[in-house]
């Protein structure tokens, strides 16, 4: 008859599974770690904010900064993170950032995005039609429409008051 010393037996791991372990472990750390990185609260172009840091929002972000696009009273600017996240920052002439557009893997850091406006969003009471996936926020000096779901997030924040003559808001996206 053997005896088995279980707690040898405890400690031997088939190295497939820990390869397998080390990777899975991996993941969670990136994922984990992933909106804190794409999206940190230090140097930003918030909402109602002047559009001079743009740039460095880009490199904080570890993004792709596009060139700017202009739009006739605005310009509009593009950062792509690796990890698929998006956001759109559109600038008034008078260098004013009054809408913020975002889409993505996973739900943007609203500190960031909104800057002053963060706790009058967090504040804010939701639109009679909101859901668990559908919000809207609708005040005088506030709208913020936002949805999200499995893996993909999207929504767009303006400044009502801030916005140059004859936009279509619907172009916010």
């Amino acid at each position: 008859m053997q005896h088995f010393d279980t707690r040898e037996r405890l400690l031997v791991i088939p190295r497939s599974r820990r390869r397998c372990a080390a990777r899975a472990a991996a993941l969670a750390a990136a994922l984990a770690l992933a909106p804190a990185v794409l999206l940190p609260s230090t140097a930003r172009a918030a909402l109602g904010d002047a559009d001079t840091s743009i740039a460095a929002d880009a490199a904080t972000l570890r993004a792709t900064l596009s060139p700017p696009v202009a739009h006739g009273p605005y310009v509009s600017q593009e950062m792509r993170s690796a990890l698929g996240a998006t956001v759109r920052e559109y600038v008034s002439n008078s260098g004013t950032v009054f809408a913020v557009a975002w889409s993505g893997p996973f739900k943007p850091d609203m500190d960031v995005l909104l800057g002053r406006f963060a706790d009058r969003y967090a504040r804010s009471p939701r639109t009679p039609d909101s859901t668990r996936s559908q919000l809207r926020i609708e005040q005088p000096d506030l709208v913020v429409h936002a949805s999200g779901g499995m893996r993909f997030y999207a929504g767009v924040a303006y400044l009502p008051q801030q916005l140059p003559e004859g936009i279509n808001v619907g172009d916010l996206r």
